[in-house]
């Protein structure tokens, strides 16, 4: 599993444990699944093609504010 589906799990079952309604969806900009578990879902492949000083990069940053009415 990679990165991205990693930190959309925790994501997902962080929102679960608040009450709140999550699915998963493969494919980022065409959706081409969507299950209520990541792992029925299979991870779209694809390749990246750069120059050679390319460096890909991910930068994630999760925040989970509790608002008390």
């Amino acid at each position: 599993m990679g990165l991205c589906r990693d930190f959309a799990t925790l994501f997902i079952e962080s929102c679960r444990h608040y009450g709140l309604a999550s699915r998963f969806i493969s494919g980022d900009p065409i959706a081409v699944a969507v299950h209520r578990h990541p792992e029925a879902v299979p991870p779209v492949s694809g390749t990246f093609v750069g120059t050679q000083n390319s460096q890909p990069k991910l930068v994630v940053e999760v925040n989970i504010a509790i608002i008390k009415d």
